[in-house]
C-alpha cells in the first residue's frame, strides 16, 4: 500500500485551521512531499465524494480523497484511496480527523477516465459493503 504519512503540526482540536506535512506520493500530482497541507475538523456527515480528508488509520494519519460514505446499521463507514492508488481503504467514521483545505478544481475527478477502472472500483466498494453487513 502506498499511504501518504503525515505530522501533525497543530495538535489542538478545534475549528482552528490545522496543518499536516505530507510524506508520501499517494496524492501525486495535486500533494507532494513536504507540502503543508491545511485542514479543518469536520464530521463525516460534511464529506462528500471528492473531498480529501485526514484519516488515522493504525496511529497512522492518511490524506486520501473521499470515494464514498455509507452505512451498516448504525456504523458510518468512508471509502477512500489515494489518486494514485488503484483499491480503495474503507475506514469507520471516528477514523476521521479533518478536511483538507485546497482548491484542487484541477484534480477533482473522483476516478479515473478509464471507464474499466471506474466499473472496476464500483464493484470493489459493493463488494466491501455486502461483507461489513453481513460481518456486523
Amino acid at each position: 500500500r502506498n499511504k501518504l504519512k503525515m505530522n501533525l503540526e497543530n495538535s489542538d482540536y478545534n475549528d482552528k485551521i490545522r496543518f499536516v506535512k505530507v510524506k508520501g506520493n499517494c496524492m501525486l500530482p495535486l500533494l507532494r512531499e513536504n507540502m503543508l497541507v491545511p485542514f479543518k475538523s469536520v464530521s463525516h456527515a460534511a464529506l462528500t465524494k471528492g473531498d480529501i480528508a485526514v484519516l488515522k488509520l493504525n496511529n497512522e494519519l492518511l490524506v486520501h480523497r473521499i470515494i464514498d460514505k455509507f452505512k451498516v446499521k448504525d456504523k458510518t463507514f468512508i471509502v477512500h484511496k489515494g489518486d494514485v492508488s488503484l483499491i480503495p481503504l474503507v475506514a469507520h467514521s471516528n477514523s476521521l480527523i479533518g478536511k483538507v483545505i485546497i482548491d484542487d478544481s484541477r484534480f477533482s475527478e473522483v476516478f479515473p477516465q478509464n471507464i474499466h477502472l471506474k466499473l472496476r472500483l464500483r464493484i470493489i466498494i459493493i463488494r466491501i459493503k455486502f461483507i461489513l453487513k453481513n460481518l456486523i
